[in-house]
């Protein structure tokens, strides 16, 4: 199985009569004429990968069979990259979904509402290897790579973090006959909570020392956060970056 997929946070749910309140983030018209009345959401996750520098066996998930569900303690044995230099990309969105709700009014439901909140992470790395990515998930201790030079062009590395709260209010604007039309118009608040990146033109290194991890490192290197995070620490402050 790769590590892969053109789905967007919800896909399955996204489009239908039945999705009540996911809807919201896809298409805000899609809560008007729905199936339900009332729906709500306590809270709920979704996140989503996507790469083409490695894959993961469907062995790590289940054990031989129909859908033998089984997640196994290490992943490692189970992931396997690209060895090669092409450049190569990565993508990651994870999304809680808060408290929301929406409701539908009149005789046809010709008049939808809905509150939404959502917290979003979003990260993209652009340049990489997957001899590169071989190493960083072996933290720099492997020996089939000592000695070889590794270079990366135009890597670029962001990461953004972000909430949002919302109103949506749609309504049946035209139903006759075989014409029907629908539209919906939502306002957010809209708050960020941390971003970081790191960018270099041309980075090269070679691992030297497989047992401790060290490698040499030629370079460009340019590195930026918001002022609320502390890479070193950890520490994060909950305030607007």
């Amino acid at each position: 199985m790769a590590l892969s997929s053109k789905a967007q946070l919800l896909t399955s749910l996204r489009g239908s009569n039945y999705a009540g309140i996911y809807n919201i983030y896809y298409n805000p018209a899609e809560i008007v004429d729905s199936r339900y009345s009332f729906d709500m959401n306590l809270i709920s996750i979704s996140s989503s990968f996507t790469n083409d520098f490695g894959t993961l066996s469907r062995d790590y998930l289940f054990d031989k069979g129909f859908l033998k569900f089984n997640v196994k303690d290490d992943i490692n044995p189970y992931l396997t990259f690209a060895q090669d230099n092409k450049m190569r990309s990565g993508v990651s969105n994870s999304s809680v979904f808060g408290p929301s709700f929406m409701f539908t009014l009149g005789k046809k439901r010709q008049h939808s509402f809905a509150l939404f909140s959502k917290a979003n992470v979003y990260s993209n790395v652009n340049g990489v290897s997957g001899e590169f990515a071989t190493l960083v998930n072996d933290d720099f201790k492997n020996d089939a790579l000592t000695g070889k030079p590794i270079t990366l062009t135009n890597l670029t590395t962001t990461t953004v973090g972000w909430g949002e709260i919302g109103a949506t209010y749609g309504h049946v604007l035209l139903n006759r006959n075989k014409n029907f039309l629908k539209g919906a118009i939502s306002v957010k608040y809209v708050r960020g909570y941390a971003s970081a990146y790191i960018n270099s033109k041309s980075l090269s290194l070679q691992l030297t020392d497989p047992i401790n991890g060290k490698a040499n490192v030629i370079g460009d290197l340019s590195i930026g956060h918001s002022t609320n995070f502390d890479p070193v620490s950890g520490d994060f402050q909950n305030k607007i970056a």
